[in-house]
Order: structure tokens, then C-alpha cells, then sequence
């Protein structure tokens, strides 16, 4: 995907993480979030290069670290969200290191 190439572009060498901080987060019922704060937190603060954060959340603090980058950073307007998920997937997939939750 065009959108996909041209942010990996933009980013140069990046690292990665994909977040559950917004809407989604309440859909995942099960699931023990202690302790991933300062786990995401040490992941960015440890990171030599900026840190693409693939989440729904547009207003969390963790998005407020200089070095964060996340999709509010650019323009979805013209896509679904099943298109930003799949464009994000590809971004991250190219990230230099990556760091998953559930």
C-alpha cells in the first residue's frame, strides 16, 4: 500500500509498538494490563530512534513522549479502519524492534 510506504518513508529507522489504549482496550475483558504501562514506558524511554505507536487512543499521555509517533500524525481521513489497521500492520512490520500486547 502507497499510504503504508510513504509513512515508512517519512519515519527513516523506527521502532514500534502496538497499544491497546483507547476503545479497544475495553474489549479486551480478560486480560492483565499491571505493569504494561512502565513495560510500554521503558520500551520508548530505552528506544535510540523514534517509536511508531499503532493504538486507537488519540489523547494518552504516553503519546504526548517526544519521540512517539502515532497515527494522529497523519491523515486517515480517506481510509476505513480496517484500512488504517491493515496499513498500520505494515508499518510496524518494518519497524527495527517491536513491542506487542494483546
Amino acid at each position: 500500500m502507497a499510504a503504508a510506504r510513504n509513512i515508512i518513508h517519512e519515519l527513516g529507522s523506527f521502532n514500534a509498538a502496538h497499544l491497546r489504549l483507547g476503545d479497544t482496550l475495553k474489549q479486551v475483558l480478560d486480560v492483565n494490563f499491571d505493569g504494561h504501562t512502565s513495560r510500554i514506558e521503558a520500551f520508548i524511554s530505552r528506544s535510540p530512534r523514534k517509536v511508531y505507536v499503532m493504538t486507537d487512543a488519540t489523547d494518552h499521555p504516553l503519546l504526548a513522549i517526544p519521540n512517539v509517533i502515532s497515527g494522529k500524525n497523519f491523515i486517515w481521513e480517506s481510509f476505513s479502519r480496517v484500512e488504517i489497521g491493515a496499513i498500520e500492520q505494515i508499518i510496524c512490520a518494518h519497524a527495527q524492534e517491536f513491542l506487542g500486547f494483546p
